[in-house]
Order: structure tokens, then sequence, then C-alpha cells
């Protein structure tokens, strides 16, 4: 403001004047209206004379509505910047007709926009293989072209990534201020390399080189982990049927059972330090340290059920010190 008065006075003393010649319509590219738009300046002085062109006017219009701009209004935002009335001559129209200019922004560039912001933040996390598209796509937005150019910016929102979608705010930017964030739905379909069922898998059937095979596969929808390494199935059986071409998750690993349904057992009781071995029949198939059902001739047919605790063995109790 110093400039803009130490100018004007400086003109006065020379007998210059500040020529501003006011346009009787005007278009305007920003987000808001600047002298420039609507008026040509006459000033000796190049700095004065950027500075008034810069002067703000208030809003653009919305839309196709006319907003007018009248001398009163320029005079009044001149002298407010320091220049003061005597130094100021106003010429040309008494008001102006403004209008904005705007470019359409098609929903396609914004959805390419939010695009590799997402698949970005997705390969920090480790997800390299991911297909995604906006669904619902924008649709178009009229926008100011702005004085210097418009640019979008995108920024996933972390906390709305889920298996299946995500959403990505972009930023609409004129002349290098927010004008609008439009949210954008990404839809994701998530790939991986696993392990799946190379033909039908029965329930306690061993994995092998045979039945099992590595092939790129879908997991969007996968309610558990799937299996990507091989040593995970090393000594495992399937803990229910598996489906040919079915990916082999987390929930379809089993340890293989030591002890088996109809087999003779031995049964082993402690009271104490006193240890007591009968025989029983298994009534079901049970892993390591599985409850199981047996019946002990001992016990006059009655089930009850015991600890496996190893091959053809199983134990009630523990034992004592």
């Amino acid at each position: 403001m110093l400039t803009l008065i130490a100018s004007a006075v400086l003109f006065l003393a020379h007998g210059d004047k500040v020529v501003v010649e006011l346009q009787q319509t005007a278009k305007v590219r920003g987000t808001r209206i600047q002298l420039q738009d609507v008026a040509v300046v006459k000033s000796q002085d190049g700095s004065l004379k950027d500075q008034l062109l810069a002067l703000d006017l208030g809003p653009r219009p919305e839309g196709a509505w006319v907003r007018t701009i009248d001398s009163t209004l320029v005079r009044r935002a001149a002298q407010q910047a320091g220049v003061p009335a005597e130094a100021l001559l106003l010429i040309g129209a008494g008001q102006s007709a403004v209008q904005s200019l705007h470019a359409v922004l098609r929903g396609e560039e914004v959805a390419a926009c939010a695009e590799p912001a997402l698949r970005s933040l997705l390969v920090r996390w480790g997800e390299t293989d991911v297909e995604m598209r906006a669904d619902p796509a924008p649709g178009e937005l009229r926008v100011p072209p702005g004085r210097t150019g418009l640019e979008l910016l995108a920024e996933p929102r972390e906390s709305t990534v889920t298996r299946s979608g995500a959403i990505v705010d972009v930023e609409v930017r004129v002349d290098g201020e927010t004008f609008r964030k439009i949210p954008v739905y990404m839809r994701l379909r998530r790939f991986r390399e696993v392990l799946v069922a190379q033909a039908g898998i029965k329930a306690d059937e061993p994995f092998t080189r045979d039945n099992v095979g590595r092939r790129r596969t879908e997991v969007t929808t996968l309610a558990f982990e799937p299996v990507a390494d091989e040593s995970m199935l090393q000594a495992k059986v399937a803990a229910h049927g598996l489906k040919a071409g079915q990916p082999i998750t987390v929930e379809d690993v089993a340890n293989p059972p030591i002890v088996r349904r109809g087999e003779i057992v031995t049964l082993v009781s402690y009271a104490g330090r006193v240890r007591i071995s009968t025989r029983a029949v298994a009534q079901r198939d049970g892993v390591k340290d599985a409850l199981i059902p047996v019946v002990s001739a001992a016990s006059e047919n009655k089930v009850v059920f015991a600890r496996v605790d190893g091959p053809g063995t199983v134990v009630i109790g523990e034992k004592g010190k």
C-alpha cells in the first residue's frame, strides 16, 4: 500500500494520473474478478500498474449469471489500495457486465488422476496386482479455466481402502487455489499368485505336487488369507473338500489326524501320580492335542473325552507331581 501511495503522490507532483478505462462487457477466467478483467489501466509506473490490475473486485458470477461492476466500486477499491482520488481518472463505460468463462473438466480426466495416486498407495502396502476403475464414473464439471491454468491433485483416503474399494479425493486447483474437491469412488479387483487345487481334493487328503498348482487368482472376495507359500502345505491335509481351481486359504489347511475313528488306542488316565492305562476305541479322527470321544471297555462302554497325545495314545487328566 505504501508503494501505491508513494507512486500516486509522485504522479500528482508531475501532473500525471492513473487512467482506468472501464469496459462495457468483460469475461473473467479466474475464481475472483480482478481489475484487469474489466478495465484497461494506463500508468507510467509499471509496478503500480501491475498492482492495480490485480485489485480484487469480488467473486465471479456463477454459471451464466452476469455481475455488474460499476465505476464507484472500481474507485473505492483503488482508494482502499492507496490511490488518492486526485490521482485516479476513470473513463470508459459507467459499468461493466461481467460473465464467467468456463472450461469443461471431463470425468475421465478426474478418474485418470485418482488411479495412479491410489495405485501408489497400494504398492507401498505390498499390493502390486490390482485392477481398478471409477464406479460410478465422475460426471463433467464446469470450472474456471484460470489465469495461469488449473491442476488436479489426488489423495486417497487411507481409512476407506477395503478389499474391494476405496475413495480418492481429487482436488481441483485454479490458479494455485482450491476450487473444489471431488470424491472419486474406486472399485478394486485384487490378484495374487497363489496355490490352488489342480483337481478336486477330498477332506483329509494330503496336499501334493500332483493336486496343487500355482495360478494368478482374484482374491478380492476371499474370506480368508490365500496360501502362496508351498511350505505351508508340507505334511498338511485338506480340512474339507476343495473343488478344482479353488484357491487354497489358511482355513482349508489342517494337520493330518494321528488318531483315526475306529482305531484301538491306549487310554491313559492320571490320578495324581497314579497312571492307569486301558484300551479304548476312538469315535472320531483327532489331530495332536484335539479332544475326541472314546469308548473304553473298562468304563462299561461309557463315552469319555480324551486328549490326543500321540499316535495311538489319548490322555485324561494331567500327570501329578
